[in-house]
């Protein structure tokens, strides 16, 4: 049996004035589903994501110190994953997705700060693993860097405008670390990808 879990976002706000603790807002429901990914923007307006056993993918925009979505959206069905939000510039969003299941990596485009969205676009033709790690921006410009692991830790850059949905090449980085993956542009047009073994 499927249980429902409820993803929550807490608003927290800081005190400007004193260099006390930040103050917790008072938690309320987005939706419910699982593994949800936040991203906060210049104007402190809250953009969350998440999926639920459907499996759908939602959106939510949560503007600073409201106490519900502003916008809401659930964009999609049948897709295995975890969404991750990531911002364009300007009033672009992107939600991507590596589908372990369908062995693709997918895309969804906001023009207009989270109002409307594309229908998913497969950008890359590899979904990787189950364990997924956030998505850099770059190193190159148009483009986003994967890393995932479980069975096997890769890694794969794709560009955003779905020139490179049939290519499935990808970096192979460990056979044995396949947990916890995590990764970080260098700066200087590389990435470093690091993995747990669950050997300490």
């Amino acid at each position: 049996m499927l249980m429902r879990r409820r993803a929550l976002l807490a608003i927290v706000t800081t005190a400007l004035l004193a260099p006390a603790a930040a103050q917790a807002g008072v938690p309320f429901t987005v939706g419910e589903g699982a593994s949800p990914h936040l991203l906060v923007d210049g104007a402190g307006t809250a953009h969350v994501t998440w999926s639920d056993e459907t499996p759908r993918v939602f959106y939510c925009r949560v503007p600073r110190g409201a106490a519900g979505c502003a916008v809401l959206r659930a964009l999609s069905s049948d897709i295995g994953g975890r969404p991750f939000i990531v911002h364009g510039g300007g009033g672009t969003l992107y939600i991507a997705m590596n589908d372990y299941s369908g062995r693709r990596t997918l895309l969804w485009r906001s023009a207009d700060n989270g109002a409307n969205w594309s229908p998913p676009q497969q950008i890359y033709a590899w979904g990787g693993g189950t364990d997924a790690a956030e998505p850099l921006v770059g190193p190159q410009a148009g483009q986003l860097t994967f890393a995932s692991s479980n069975p096997q830790t890769t890694a794969w850059g794709a560009a955003l405008d779905g020139s490179e949905s049939g290519t499935d090449a990808r970096a192979t980085l460990s056979e044995s670390a396949v947990h916890d993956v995590r990764a970080a542009l260098t700066g200087d047009g590389g990435a470093i990808v690091v993995a747990n073994d669950l050997t300490n």
